[in-house]
């Protein structure tokens, strides 16, 4: 389990961006069972420079998703979100700098504002 810690802008982002007090809790938990140092990029981690990125959702969930038999939900889900993140310091392991929707990610991706 991975020792993780949030800067002020990722908190300020768990607030205004994702908004929903249970999918915090979740984003919450699960980055400190999935974040890892990242090798390479698929759809849904990455890293670019020292900041890496991982999609909301544990390895369980990521599997499931893939399988198809991820129970749906109604409302934004953990998977709805990117964290970005570094590796942390002598106290942490890594430390969560922003939180996107995967909206945001997609038209950052595409040049949109």
């Amino acid at each position: 389990m991975a020792r993780v810690s949030w800067s002020a802008a990722a908190q300020y982002d768990l607030v205004n961006v994702v908004r929903v007090p249970a999918v915090i809790d979740e984003l919450r938990d699960n980055a400190e069972v999935t974040l890892h140092s990242v090798q390479g990029v698929t759809d849904d981690e990455g890293i670019r420079g020292k900041t890496m990125w991982h999609r909301g959702f544990t390895h369980e969930q990521e599997r499931q998703i893939g399988l198809g038999t991820l129970p749906e939900k109604d409302g934004p889900q953990a998977w709805d979100y990117f964290l970005f993140y570094q590796r942390g310091g002598w106290r942490h392991d890594f430390e969560v700098l922003s939180v996107r929707s995967v909206g945001q990610v997609a038209r950052r991706a595409l040049g949109w504002r």
